[in-house]
């Protein structure tokens, strides 16, 4: 829809050149308002409820999710209960933030020798 708008926008003749690409920066602005407000209305995914300890939460979000479809939910062979492999964690580590940092840069470098 963005792209579309700033190509309509951008396109000689609909709008003046100095003011078509204002219209276009302004659609990116306008779709961002529009995710933001629709954010408040979109849970956060099981997954980053359990790594931040909100267990409880997460259950009730993919109760709700599920509801209406057949959700399965395998045991697994020799447990008493279900299984659970992610940790909670309060934080990232910044060696692993440093470390992805550096791979994306370095990628990006790479691309443009190539």
């Amino acid at each position: 829809m963005g792209a579309a708008g700033a190509i309509a926008f951008l396109r000689p003749g609909l709008l003046p050149p100095d003011w078509g690409w204002r219209a276009a920066f302004g659609i990116g602005a306008v779709l961002g308002l529009i995710i933001l407000g629709l954010r408040q209305f979109i849970p956060e995914s099981p997954r980053w409820l359990i790594l931040h300890g909100r267990s409880e939460e997460a259950e009730n979000v993919t109760r709700t999710s599920s509801a209406g479809r057949a959700c399965r939910r395998d045991r697994i062979a020799g447990t008493a209960g279900w299984r659970l492999r992610l940790a909670a964690s309060s934080h990232t580590p910044i060696a692993r933030m440093v470390l992805a940092s550096c791979a994306t840069i370095r990628s990006a470098q790479f691309s443009a020798w190539c």
